[in-house]
């Protein structure tokens, strides 16, 4: 992701946006289709930013989903039942969270190590060019 603060800063904010936005098409749909795989792109996209970012994001959108499914009038049999949904998507977007930021860390590691060695190899390709040149002069 870029370093430029106003690019991050309109990502963060379209990530909010996203979660408000699944959040009113879930209370428009009702307690009864559920909304939570769309909560996934919000939480990716935080992730991107920051893997703490990503969390707050997973938070905000367990809270969107369930304050939407109480407000369009969900009934449940026991009150522990909304606590336990909630709970179990929480865990699932942060194992999300971790496992994107595991492979956005390791694919900028990579892209590190790809630089380092393409300016080593390049390093080796003007010495070895320079003595090429040398060895001409001296046979010549």
């Amino acid at each position: 992701m870029s370093t430029d603060p106003h690019q991050r800063r309109i990502v963060a904010l379209v990530t909010v946006g996203l979660v408000v936005g699944i959040g009113v098409v879930d209370f428009l749909l009702g307690f009864e289709i559920s909304m939570l795989v769309f909560y996934c792109l919000p939480v990716v996209l935080a992730t991107t930013l920051s893997w703490r970012f990503g969390m707050v994001i997973s938070f905000a959108s367990v809270v969107s989903w369930v304050v939407g499914d109480i407000a369009a009038g969900a009934d449940y049999t026991a009150r522990v039942v909304p606590w336990w949904n909630a709970v179990i998507a929480l865990g699932t977007y942060l194992v999300i969270v971790w496992l994107f930021h595991v492979v956005h860390t390791l694919h900028q590691q990579v892209e590190a190590r790809v630089r380092d060695r393409t300016e080593a190899l390049s390093t080796e390709m003007r010495e070895r060019a320079r003595l090429e040149r040398e060895v001409l002069e001296i046979t010549e």
